[in-house]
């Protein structure tokens, strides 16, 4: 029989595996590179989920919006970020 902290070094060996694969599959690129409608995240460890919409002219920004927030306030990202793509959602 395992004890507890046998177990829990377990958990965390295969999280870390899990993390390590989930990784392996995202792809860095330009936000302007990502068509319209396309998830992204800002970083690779990254919680929060955004869609890319319209560019706007005025500001040279992309609106992107936070995909679980109801109420649809985003933020304008530049072209040139890096986003990260290729997860599972």
């Amino acid at each position: 029989m395992m004890t507890d902290k046998q177990l829990q070094e377990l958990v965390d060996e295969r999280h870390a595996d899990y993390l390590a694969e989930e990784r392996a599959e995202l792809q860095a690129m330009q936000l302007k590179d990502l068509p319209k409608g396309e998830y992204f995240k800002r970083k690779p460890d990254a919680h929060k989920v955004f869609t890319r919409n319209e560019y706007y002219r005025d500001t040279k920004k992309y609106q992107c919006d936070d995909h679980d927030d109801i109420w649809g306030n985003g933020i304008q990202l530049k072209g040139t970020t890096i986003v990260y793509i290729g997860f599972t959602y």
